[in-house]
C-alpha cells in the first residue's frame, strides 16, 4: 500500500509532461536555453522519461500478482525482486525502449521547427530555399531511420 502512494506523485507528473505534446515542451526548451539541439535534446528526455515510466509501471502492474508473491515467498527482496521482474517482463521493457528510439526519430523532424534542431530544422531550412530534393531527402532518410528501427526492433524482440 505504501508502495502505491509513492508511485502517486512520480504517475501524476509522467502524466502531466505527457498530457503537453512534445512540440510545445520544444517550445519551451527553446525559450529556456535558447535555440538548438540542446532545446531538442532537452525535449525528448522529458518526453521520453514521462512515457517509459508509463510504459514501465503499466508493464509491472500487467505481472500477476500470484507471481510476485511466490517470489516474495521465496525471500527475494530489493533488487533481486527487481530482477527476477525484470527476468520476466524484459521483452515489453525492450520493445518499449525501442519504441521510444523510433518516437525520438520521427519526433525529432517535428521538433526541430520550432528550432529545438533536429532533422526538422533542416528540413524547414530547405524549405525556405525552396530546395525540395533536399526536403525529399531528408524526410526519405528520415522514414528510412525509422524502417531499420523497427526492424531491428523485431529482431531483438525475437532474441529476448
Amino acid at each position: 500500500m505504501i508502495g502505491s502512494r509513492l508511485a502517486t506523485l512520480p504517475r501524476l507528473l509522467a502524466n502531466v509532461v505527457r498530457s503537453i505534446p512534445a512540440i510545445f515542451w520544444a517550445i519551451l526548451f527553446v525559450v529556456l536555453v535558447g535555440p538548438g539541439p540542446r532545446a531538442g535534446a532537452l525535449t525528448l528526455t522529458l518526453y521520453t522519461a514521462a512515457y517509459l515510466a508509463k510504459f514501465f509501471y503499466e508493464i509491472l502492474e500487467s505481472v500477476d500478482r500470484e507471481h510476485v508473491n511466490s517470489l516474495k515467498v521465496m525471500g527475494l527482496s530489493g533488487l533481486t525482486l527487481a530482477s527476477a521482474l525484470y527476468a520476466h517482463t524484459r521483452r515489453q521493457v525492450v520493445s518499449s525502449i525501442l519504441f521510444m528510439l523510433e518516437y525520438n526519430v520521427r519526433t525529432a523532424t517535428i521538433i526541430g521547427f520550432v528550432g529545438a534542431g533536429g532533422v526538422g530544422y533542416y528540413i524547414l531550412h530547405y524549405m525556405s530555399l525552396l530546395d525540395y530534393p533536399a526536403v525529399i531527402t531528408f524526410i526519405a532518410v528520415t522514414t528510412l531511420f525509422v524502417i531499420a528501427i523497427d526492424t531491428l526492433s523485431y529482431l531483438v524482440r525475437a532474441r529476448v
